[in-house]
This record gives C-alpha cells, structure tokens and sequence, in this order.
C-alpha cells in the first residue's frame, strides 16, 4: 500500500472510530447515533460479541435504592448493574433469535441477590453475568444453575419489568431435584 492509501485508510479509522468501535474487523456504531435497539442487535453476530461490547462500552454500576432501567435507558446510559445488563441482553439477544428468561438468583445465607440472562446455546446453556458471557457445560437449565450458583437458595423467573414470572425454592431435602422438575422446559 503506497502513502496516499495508508493515510486514507487511517482517515477512515479515525472516523468510524469516532462513531463507534472496530471489534473483530466488525464496525459498532456508537448508541448516540444508532438510535434503536434493533440497529444494535443488526450488529451483534453472537452473544460474545454482546459480551465484548458491554466491556469495552458500559460500566458496572450499582445504584442505591436499586432500580430495574429498561434496556433503552441501559444503552443510553452505558451502565448499570446485572439485572441491567440481563435485559438488555434480553432485549438484544432476543432480537437476534436467541430466546432466553430473565433469572435472579437469591443466595443462602446472605441476604444478597443476582441477576442473569440465561439461554441455550447449540446443547449447553450459557447466561450473561453482568458483563461477562458464561458458558456452562450444562444441557439442563437447572444443571447451568447448579455448575455456577451452588449455594442458591431461590430461583425467579423475572420480566423486565420486575414482575415474578415464577419462582422456585431450593428443597434442601433433595438437592436441586425440584428445580430440575420445575423448570427444565421453562427457556421460551
């Protein structure tokens, strides 16, 4: 490539990149200019992607009283926490064929809980933790749960909106057998 075409070439990276971002020689125009959430979706080509674009775009932030965003002020925002992040990928994902539930997690113990965005990917599920794209070796949504939530104590099925869909308790007498029976059909 001569001079003229590598400072053409770098003219035009300058400028998408102040657009947007190159991930994997993929253009991600920046949320201000894309204004819907299906110009974002249009650009996504899997749930890694989704993953490495909420790192590289957002921040983890927890607000105090929490609050549930929608998935349009979280893209306009850049940030929130898991349950934030959970419905936008919700949101996102689903856009782009991929059905999956919104989960939170409540812990034993602790009077604590999380948020996640679960979904069958090929055989095993695979959630987003926040920002990060998990894959379980799992081909059950209870045994996805179990592999990286073993100390959970109670499992809701939550719409955006924070409406419980449904709820499973943990039955200590027989391990995760109930979760298994109950929601193992449940991934719309």
């Amino acid at each position: 490539m001569n001079n003229k075409a590598l400072k053409i070439t770098k003219v035009i990276k300058i400028a998408i990149l102040s657009l947007g971002f190159l991930l994997n020689g993929l253009i991600f125009i920046n949320p201000a200019f894309s204004q819907t959430i299906q110009s974002v979706a249009n650009q996504l080509k899997s749930a890694q992607d989704l993953s490495l674009w909420f790192n590289k775009e957002f921040r983890y932030e927890t607000e105090m009283p929490d609050r549930w965003q929608s998935a349009e002020e979280t893209l306009r925002l850049k940030k929130g926490d898991c349950e934030d992040f959970a419905i936008l990928s919700k949101e996102l994902l689903g856009r782009k064929g991929i059905k999956g539930d919104i989960v939170v997690i409540k812990f034993q113990g602790v009077n604590q809980s999380h948020a996640i965005f679960i979904f069958k990917e090929g055989k095993y599920f695979s959630f987003i933790s926040n920002k990060q794209l998990i894959q379980t070796n799992s081909p059950t949504l209870a045994g996805a749960i179990q592999e990286q939530f073993p100390d959970w104590e109670k499992i809701t099925f939550a719409t955006a909106k924070k409406e419980a869909v449904k709820v499973v308790l943990r039955n200590n007498h027989s391990g995760n057998t109930q979760l298994e029976s109950d929601v193992a059909s449940d991934i719309r």
